[in-house]
């Protein structure tokens, strides 16, 4: 079955579900209107009928009990003339909707948590003991499939998660072992009962009949993994809230507080949760909190518009996409997409604008639900001067697009879909992006993506596809001109993945040899700043960032590298190194400018991006483009978490940067409007007083 055929299976299966808990629902208080009204996720089917006829026994409340997907009964309830009385469900993004709107008679209560695990086939060759086992090769893994909310795409968190933080390449190895998607999570296991899987990853409630069977074996997932989760750990802790509606407030109450009661628990473990009065868990309760997904396909879009406002053209139409490729599906690619058209049409590439808008007017609208555009997330705000509109609105003006300029009969490009249940940034996604910059001239960052998905994405399966398309791009566009000539040669480079540095570090140099030297400079400057961990030599990148700033035709950031990798890393072998670069620099070795702040720059995304923003504009590369990115990151997509005490203060060094960067670049009305932000929000930070001074050193008032 190909991909465009499941995805159709699963819209139609769960245009079925919709359809259903619909009638159900409507139909709800016709029954029985002296009932009291549960609606709960579908995933707790049989613990709450078991529960509920216990409850109605012990407290002579009659339950009216349905179940639907729970973000769908939280939408509901925000929009809907009917309310139930409580409901019950995973911690995602509408318990904040909810509480938002005042709608909660209380804090949602956490009863229970259904942590993912992993279910073996007995009969598996290979000895599955832990997470990591899922990329050995040869293990066959059944795939959560997209239908299967939220577990198809937490899986895929999850297993990205553990490779970014622990082992590389852990989920391209995963995703290459894949070998069935059942229609329905509910019958993940079937692929292991039918012996054409070992492994597959999945809600602990969805195992206790199939182990004590004996059809399967469960082998527990490390809770530090599942904690770590950025995206998606919600879906484990299941909660439940009564609502100030209720016709019945007592009997609400009754119900929720019963649900959190020990004596619940053996009801609760048969059905395969773990109940928060036990011991066991303890080491999953830093997962007991309300969260919401941060609306990142709409703060790409937001980040591609500010990059257009300040003219850095290229690196905006690459966001547009990354907005589509790596987040997507979302209910922004519509407005990414025809933003996109109309940026590459107001630079004269029309034909390339016509081919988007007619991409845009085929795949939209989608069957399946956004992501992205459930009522609780544009309850919780969505993102600043971004207007909600579906996907019917952007086909048409796609479409008005294209009739406007009499190019109706563009032929849509045959880009590959963004497949929604591919893993979040892994090889498949990374190649669609590097496709589409490709055929449309963007070729250096096409090169780059490529570059992505033979290194940051190793072993991913895409990759002999991305080596020929490298090839074909630079036997058609041939090599860049080296800028000038280098008074010393970049050592070699041995390709290493074992680690995050060395893959950055083996990304870097890729680039460099294929002759795109800024972009290697910027990794380079990227594993001087922790974005690939602390576990490398500083002194080397600092060194080869030196190079490929002389070769890039940067001399002063040259310098600035040399200087810093002499006199910061004296006990280095580079450092030697370094001096002697200096002096064929013909430049002393001096530090005459301090070094970004050391902010322990992996702790927090905000802080890496910040401290890769400061190592540009240090250097003395204030008006490139990638400076002005990586100050708006801090701003937009890599915001600091507001749990940082120093959120604020981050945030307003930024936005000071940012305003001394577009002075530089010759946007002075730009730069005394953010200039004068700074002083309004932060009026007595060091960053207020900053900004003063730049205003009247530069007479910008």
């Amino acid at each position: 079955m190909s991909r465009r055929q499941i995805r159709a299976a699963n819209a139609a299966a769960l245009a079925v579900v919709w359809t259903t808990a619909t009638v159900l629902l409507a139909g709800q208080g016709l029954r029985d209107r002296k009932a009291l009204v549960v609606w709960s996720c579908g995933g707790n089917y049989e613990f709450l009928s078991d529960f509920v006829r216990r409850f109605e026994t012990a407290h002579g409340i009659r339950v009216c009990y349905t179940a639907a997907p729970v973000q769908y009964l939280l939408d509901l309830t925000l929009r809907g003339p009917r309310k139930p009385d409580v409901i019950v469900g995973r911690g995602g993004p509408g318990w904040l909707a909810l509480e938002k709107r005042g709608l909660l008679a209380a804090e949602p209560t956490f009863f229970a948590v259904d942590p993912m695990v992993i279910a073996v086939n007995p009969g598996c060759a290979q000895p599955i003991t832990c997470i990591e086992d899922l990329g050995k090769p040869g293990v066959r893994v059944a795939a959560a499939p997209a239908a299967m909310r939220p577990k198809g795409k937490v899986v895929g968190q999850l297993m990205a998660s553990i490779s970014a933080a622990e082992s590389p390449g852990l989920v391209e190895r995963w995703q290459a072992n894949m070998v069935d998607s059942p229609k329905c999570g509910r019958h993940l296991l079937d692929p292991l009962r039918q012996g054409v899987a070992d492994v597959a990853v999945v809600p602990l409630s969805l195992t206790p009949s199939a182990t004590a069977q004996g059809t399967v074996r469960i082998v527990s997932i490390a809770p530090r993994h599942l904690v770590r989760m950025k995206e998606g750990r919600a879906s484990m802790p299941q909660c439940a809230a009564a609502l100030r509606t209720s016709t019945r407030p007592e009997a609400a109450a009754r119900f929720v507080a019963a649900l959190a009661d020990p004596r619940s628990a053996e009801l609760l473990k048969r059905a395969g949760y773990i109940p928060t009065a036990s011991p066991e868990a303890n080491p999953y309760r830093p997962m007991l909190e309300l969260s919401a997904p941060r609306d990142m396909p709409g703060w790409q879009v937001r980040l591609a518009q500010m990059l257009v406002e300040h003219n850095a053209i290229p690196a905006a139409a690459r966001r547009y996409l990354v907005a589509v490729c790596l987040f997507g599906p979302s209910i922004y690619d519509g407005r990414a997409l025809c933003e996109l058209g109309d940026l590459l049409h107001a630079q004269g590439q029309t034909d390339a604008a016509h081919r988007v808008w007619a991409h845009a007017a085929e795949i939209l609208p989608r069957p399946l639900p956004n992501e992205f555009s459930s009522d609780a997330l544009q309850c919780l705000g969505g993102v600043p001067g971004i207007a909600w509109y579906d996907d019917s609105h952007w086909a048409s003006v796609a479409r008005d697009r294209l009739a406007r300029d009499g190019a109706t009969g563009t032929r849509p490009p045959a880009w590959r879909p963004v497949d929604e249940s591919a893993p979040p940034k892994g090889g498949t996604r990374q190649m669609a992006l590097a496709e589409r910059l490709a055929s449309l001239g963007y070729v250096e960052a096409a090169v780059k993506d490529y570059l992505k998905v033979c290194t940051l994405n190793y072993p991913s399966t895409e990759m002999p596809a991305a080596e020929r398309a490298i090839q074909a791009l630079m036997q058609q566009h041939g090599s860049p001109e080296p800028v000038a000539s280098s008074p010393v040669a970049m050592p070699p480079w041995s390709p290493q993945f074992d680690t995050h540095w060395a893959r950055g570090m083996t990304l870097a140099m890729r680039l460099y040899e294929l002759g795109f030297y800024q972009g290697a400079l910027k990794e380079f400057i990227k594993l001087c700043s922790g974005e690939y961990g602390t576990d490398g030599d500083q002194a080397e990148a600092r060194y080869r960032a030196g190079v490929a700033s002389v070769a890039a035709g940067w001399p002063h950031s040259a310098a600035w590298q040399w200087h810093v990798c002499a006199a910061v890393h004296a006990g280095s072998p580079w450092s030697p190194k370094a001096a002697a670069a200096l002096r064929a620099l013909h430049r002393t070795s001096r530090l005459g400018r301090p070094l970004p702040d050391q902010d322990e720059p992996e702790s927090d995304d905000a802080l890496v991006r910040l401290r890769i923003a400061q190592e540009f504009h240090t250097a003395g590369l204030a008006t490139h483009d990638d400076t002005l990115l990586e100050f708006l990151k801090v701003l937009t997509v890599a915001a600091p978490s507001k749990k940082l005490k120093n959120a604020g203060d981050i945030t307003a060094q930024a936005t000071c940067r940012l305003g001394e960067c577009l002075l530089a670049r010759g946007d002075d009305e730009g730069a005394r409007a953010t200039l004068n932000d700074v002083i309004s929000r932060w009026p007595r930070s060091r960053w207020a007083k900053q900004a003063r001074a730049v205003l009247v050193r530069e007479g910008a008032r």
